[in-house]
Parts: C-alpha cells; structure tokens; sequence
C-alpha cells in the first residue's frame, strides 16, 4: 500500500523534516521519494531506527554517502538540487545522529545558507530583468491584473528568501554561543 502526504518544510527546518519520516517509520510507513512538496512512502513493518537528513555538495556526495555507510547509515533517498544533494539516511539505532558536534552543524548551516542565497538573488535578478522595472512602459504594466500578481509573487518569493536567510543565521550564531 502507498500513501502520499504533502508537507512543507522551510530549508532551515531540515530536522524537523527528520523527525516527521522517522515518526512515519515508526508507525510502518517507509520513506521512498519526495516531489513538489509531497512525501511519498510505503506500506512497511515499523522500522525503529532514526532518519537524519544533510545536504552535501555534488563533488562531495559520493565520498561522504561512503563515509556514512561505513558509519552504519544507509541512503534511503538522494534529491538533488542547487548543485547538490539533500541526502535522506537510516539507522536502525534510534539514538544515532549524523552531526554530533557544533563545528558540523554550523558548516551544514552555512552550506545552506550560502546556496539559497546565491540560488534566490539569481532568481531576483532574472525577475528583474522580465519586469525591467526602469522601463516607460513598466509603469503602464504595472496597473494591469497579471502584473499586479506577478509583482505580489515576488515580493512574497523575495520574504521566503529573507526568512530563511534570517532563519539560518540565527541557527548559526546560537550554536557559535
């Protein structure tokens, strides 16, 4: 039997996505895939272990899914994004964890922060360049519906990227205490 759930979660919240599949795998519903927001899992006998999950640059992934494995975790789902990898991990000892010091996380949240960034400035410049908003003809756009909407779009996609940017460096400067 499947079953397919849709969950948010921002990029900052990486461990409560975690903790949700490893509660999931608790109550028999194997992890198989994540789309657009939707989780996709597996009728299953209930697995008792912990999910943890990183993000890894794509030159590091092979070479570190290595190093995880020999540490007795198993990749259970790879998505690949933004020139790397949300690697998804199992291990059956409940009390595991893949970062187990304040250095690693940090560099994990750094990871993060750097590549939505980059990523959500890059998408800001593109917009800008599709309204071209110092043109004459901006303004006489401007007062239609669809430019209306459009424009709201950005201004919410451009609060995402300050939430999460703001998010991932207050996660930074507690764990730097």
């Amino acid at each position: 039997m499947e079953r397919k759930q849709i969950k948010l979660f921002p990029v900052w919240a990486y461990q409560k996505e975690a903790q949700y599949l490893t509660k999931m795998a608790h109550a028999g519903w194997k992890f198989t895939n994540w789309r657009l927001a939707r989780y996709h899992f597996v009728q299953t006998e209930t697995l008792s272990g912990t999910i943890q999950l990183d993000f890894q640059a794509s030159e590091d992934i092979a070479a570190y899914v290595k190093l995880a494995q020999d540490a007795g975790w198993q990749l259970i789902f790879k998505h690949e994004t933004l020139n790397g990898a949300w690697l998804y991990f199992y291990n059956s000892d409940v009390t595991a964890k893949l970062y187990t010091d304040k250095t690693s996380k940090i560099s994990l949240l750094n990871r993060l922060r750097t590549r939505w960034t980059i990523f959500g400035l890059a998408i800001f410049v593109f917009e800008l360049w599709l309204i071209d908003p110092f043109s004459v003809s901006f303004v006489q756009q401007a007062k239609t519906v669809g430019m209306m909407v459009f424009l709201a779009l950005v201004i919410f996609e451009i609060g995402i990227y300050i939430w999460n940017f703001i998010a991932l460096t207050g996660r930074i400067r507690r764990l730097k205490q």
